[in-house]
């Protein structure tokens, strides 16, 4: 049985890389808090808005999120977390396919939440309680390229 290439990322504006390991470092020990920035969506948003040289493509998620409560309500009205990253033109991916700067779902064992995360090589990056931490991409369950 042959095996379907991997999806081709579309270009990037120059100088991507730059602008997403700015914003990595600056995360680095900025702990997990809900809200605009400090979320997961937060964070991946952040992150998409920095490689594309400004451009927010996902200024819908930006909905204010106080309490993981709000998080829910704001993700049903804009009709699930999917229906929004399809909206900002993400396309879905194998997460086996994913590649830097990707957004990816990830689902670790002994976690109550699924969160995003960011695809970083081998592993991925999300905000945690102590900054920013390194998750296996193999509990990422889907994944997209933007």
């Amino acid at each position: 049985m042959a095996v379907a290439p991997a999806p081709q990322r579309p270009p990037r504006p120059p100088g991507w890389q730059r602008r997403l390991l700015a914003l990595v470092v600056a995360r680095l020990a900025q702990p997990f808090a809900w809200g605009d920035h400090a979320d997961c969506l937060g964070f991946v948003a952040d992150a998409v808005q920095a490689m594309h040289d400004g451009r927010d493509v996902l200024a819908e998620s930006r909905q204010p999120r106080a309490t993981p409560r709000q998080a829910q309500r704001a993700l049903r009205q804009a009709g699930g977390l999917l229906a929004g990253l399809a909206r900002a033109g993400l396309e879905p991916v194998a997460p086996s396919h994913a590649v830097l700067g990707d957004v990816v779902l990830l689902r670790p064992a002994g976690r109550r939440r699924e969160w995003l995360a960011l695809c970083n090589g081998a592993d991925a990056l999300a905000p945690g309680p102590d900054g920013l931490e390194v998750v296996p991409m193999a509990s990422a369950v889907m994944a997209w390229r933007h």
